[in-house]
């Protein structure tokens, strides 16, 4: 299905379509992650709230929200909305633990939550710089606009011509933007660990042969 999508498509525009897929794929792991562990810190707050509260609890949280009167799906919603504003640190307040019990659960999700949240933005941070390195435009302008500086020392320290450094600006973002490969090395540990004809394709066929 992938490669009739892929028909027609240059190898660039193929690279970039299977990252975008992989990186999305990414994405929807993390976010289903997110909603499972919520999904059951939910449901244990149910069973808190219903089961392990004191028989003398004058009210708990089911009774105070009337969630025993709602239909399962109105409750599970509910503890969910509740268990996310915990774990995110919103804490809106229309929701609250009643009893003690249900307090001490709620402590246990406070302290669990940041870091949970942090691993789960850490990674979501980590595929979105990982995939505008692989697919778009590298930023390395303050890199190249050093490297122009470093070039005055070779004309007596005098400012280079505009249109040279215009022609050298514009040459580089087109090559950052066109090739998404540019970012490989032949240094790089695992395209070393591939086998050298696939490593030659890789790196030296699959790079310059579109130019």
């Amino acid at each position: 299905m992938l490669r009739g999508c892929f028909k027609g498509s240059t190898k660039d525009e193929q690279v970039e379509a299977q990252y975008f897929v992989l990186y999305i794929y990414k994405i929807f792991r993390l976010l289903l992650i997110d909603l499972i562990i919520t999904y059951f810190l939910a449901i244990f707050l149910y069973i808190v709230s219903d089961q392990m509260n004191p028989a003398d609890a004058p009210l708990t949280f089911i009774a105070y929200n009337s969630l025993a009167e709602m239909s399962v799906y109105d409750r599970v919603v509910r503890c969910m909305y509740f268990i996310i504003t915990t774990l995110t640190t919103v804490g809106y307040g229309d929701f609250y633990p009643v009893s003690n019990t249900e307090r001490i659960y709620i402590i246990f999700v406070q302290l669990i939550g940041v870091s949970f949240y942090s691993f789960i933005m850490g990674n979501f941070i980590e595929v979105i710089s990982s995939y505008e390195k692989k697919v778009g435009i590298v930023d390395k302008g303050s890199e190249l606009e050093n490297w122009i500086t470093f070039l005055t020392r070779f004309n007596g320290n005098k400012p280079l011509d505009k249109e040279f450094t215009d022609a050298v600006e514009e040459h580089f973002k087109y090559f950052w933007l066109e090739y998404k490969l540019a970012t490989l090395s032949p240094t790089d540990p695992y395209l070393s660990s591939l086998p050298k004809f696939t490593r030659y394709y890789v790196f030296y066929a699959k790079r310059w042969n579109s130019s």
